[in-house]
């Protein structure tokens, strides 16, 4: 074969075979490139659905917070009945030192009362979250925690309206209103949300770069997805416990209040202050009354989520006591 010829072929192989090799190319850069958007697509998605349950948590977990110190605040009306009747029976006090209720004393419900009312009123304005925190960690507990004496060497229990508000907020760590302190800073730092508890499962993980190589990219993005998966399963949970929980305090916050209004009406229509002149069942429903306190300081005193290693990191949900105070809730009402 002439030389020109045989160049002539060997350039047309040549040039086939580099067709081929970058129509190859091209090929695989396109199987890059869609891989290289299906994992930020992937990544974006799992990016959403964390925020959205974090958010619908932390919704939830801002209602619980609220209600139990609500809960804790309307103490008040019955402690100030309570204190009118004479020759009452030794009921058992709270003991402000470990938050158990051993005893009763209208005195310390106060004191929890105006604790509560004026965390209420430091929220106000507050980041979301922060009042879940309140029973994330029990609000009872968080409450008794800041009972104690003002600045001035007042008792913060004998304060009330802004003064009591500036009190609690100093004695959580932040210095009265009126210096700067306070607000949601302070009481998100007391009392973190469930959303920033659970946060922290995922943060390494999000908060990384992400890689240039499609293959580690992916590999990246499916490990993310797995670790969201996980947090957002856990963020269900903390809801759906969170909500039946709050229907168990209402349940029973709504027992507790007809029998203050019961209590109310003998002690302050009737004018009976002395427990001689109690009938039987104004007893009993004076009896019930205390038991359904108790009850309520208890429910508010369980935290719902728990951090097993003491991490800042919320690991699992209360399921122990939520159901605890769900059973006993459920039975008192019964009895009564």
């Amino acid at each position: 074969m002439p030389l020109p010829i045989v160049i002539g072929v060997a350039a047309a192989v040549a040039g086939i075979a580099g067709v081929g090799a970058g129509a190859h190319g091209g090929v695989n850069i396109k199987k890059a490139k869609d891989k290289e958007n299906e994992a930020k697509t992937l990544h974006e998605e799992c990016c959403n659905k964390f925020v959205e349950k974090g958010t619908l948590t932390d919704e939830t977990m801002d209602k619980l917070g609220i209600l139990e110190l609500e809960t804790l605040s309307s103490f008040e009306d019955f402690s100030n009945v309570a204190a009118k009747i004479q020759n009452k029976p030794e009921f058992a006090a709270i003991d402000t030192s470990c938050t158990e209720l051993p005893e009763f004393n209208s005195d310390g419900l106060r004191a929890v009362s105006v604790m509560a009312k004026a965390t209420i009123g430091g929220l106000a304005g507050a980041a979301a979250g922060t009042a879940g925190g309140f029973a994330a960690a029990g609000a009872t507990t968080s409450v008794v925690a800041t009972l104690g004496t003002a600045s001035t060497g007042t008792a913060i229990s004998t304060l009330s309206g802004a003064a009591a508000t500036n009190a609690t907020l100093a004695a959580l760590g932040g210095g009265s209103l009126a210096m700067g302190g306070g607000g949601a800073a302070v009481l998100g730092g007391a009392a973190a949300g469930a959303g920033i508890l659970v946060g922290g499962v995922i943060v390494n993980v999000i908060g990384r770069k992400l890689s240039d190589n499609a293959e580690e990219l992916m590999e990246q993005v499916l490990e993310e997805k797995e670790s969201v998966d996980q947090a957002c399963a856990l963020f269900d949970d903390i809801r759906e416990s969170a909500e039946q929980y709050a229907k168990a305090i209402e349940a029973t916050q709504h027992e507790y209040a007809k029998h203050v209004e019961e209590i109310s009406l003998v002690v302050n229509s009737l004018g009976k202050t002395d427990w001689n002149d109690f009938t039987e069942k104004e007893k009993r429903s004076f009896e019930s009354t205390v038991l359904l306190v108790g009850l309520l300081f208890n429910m508010c005193k369980t935290n719902i989520v728990i951090d097993d290693d003491g991490d800042g990191i919320t690991d699992r949900v209360n399921h122990d006591g939520i159901n605890k105070g769900i059973k006993e809730s459920s039975r008192l009402i019964e009895m009564l």
